[in-house]
């Protein structure tokens, strides 16, 4: 979103949702709402089915927050659901991986029939701290590419609540763990394969990276 859209004064939410009719979801929560100061976020789509509105106005008892009022419209009924917050604004996550880059320090290697421990460098290329301002956290995906060097879907994601991503210094870099999303990777022959990672909040793609699964030698009796 532009920050522009949340300068300026604002108005009332109900000179903003008009004289249509009005359903409310939950009417206790919009007497949490501010009574002014509302703005529009994002308007409706004309060829949306169901459109959808999203207002927002100064929270009012925490600073820098803001309450949410969610506008869906479908059969000429407008249903509000109200969320008075307090919602906090970051910027996008375009923005904010601006100056991170995410690095293989070499190829992988790993027996065949195991599951590959795979790990990749974060690394703050700009000559100014990064300052993880959303709470980011450390989750990173990993895929092997098909052939045609596509990721192989569907993936198998395991979520968890991982650490947040500290502070970076400008050149400092950190090791993230790697997890292969790719399903049956145990099953995969030997060979030589291309890998990507992504850091899952902050939508950085690394570039290809390798792993090598190797055959294990034959046992002796």
């Amino acid at each position: 979103m532009d920050p522009a859209d949340l300068d300026g004064p604002g108005s009332s939410l109900w000179d903003l949702l008009g004289d249509s009719r009005v359903e409310m979801r939950s009417p206790d929560a919009v007497l949490d709402l501010p009574r002014r100061g509302w703005r529009p976020l994002f308007p409706r789509g004309a060829d949306a089915t169901e459109a959808r509105e999203v207002f927002a106005a100064p929270h009012g008892e925490v600073s820098d927050a803001w309450a949410l009022v969610f506008v869906g419209d479908a059969d000429g009924v407008r249903t509000v659901g109200a969320h008075p917050g307090p919602h906090r604004v970051h910027r996008c996550r375009a923005a904010r991986r601006v100056g991170l880059e995410l690095r293989w320090a070499g190829e992988h290697t790993c027996r065949a029939g195991a599951l590959p421990g795979v790990t990749i460098e974060l690394v703050n290329t700009a000559d100014t701290t990064w300052v993880n301002e959303a709470g980011d956290r450390t989750t990173v995906h990993g895929w092997i590419l098909d052939e045609n060097g596509q990721r192989i879907v569907p993936g198998l994601f395991l979520f968890s609540d991982a650490p947040r991503l500290p502070d970076i210094a400008p050149g400092d870099r950190m090791y993230l763990r790697v997890n292969i999303v790719t399903r049956d990777v145990e099953d995969f022959p030997p060979g030589r394969y291309a890998l990507v990672a992504e850091l899952r909040d902050l939508a950085l793609t690394s570039p290809l990276g390798a792993l090598v699964l190797y055959a294990s030698p034959p046992e002796t009796a």
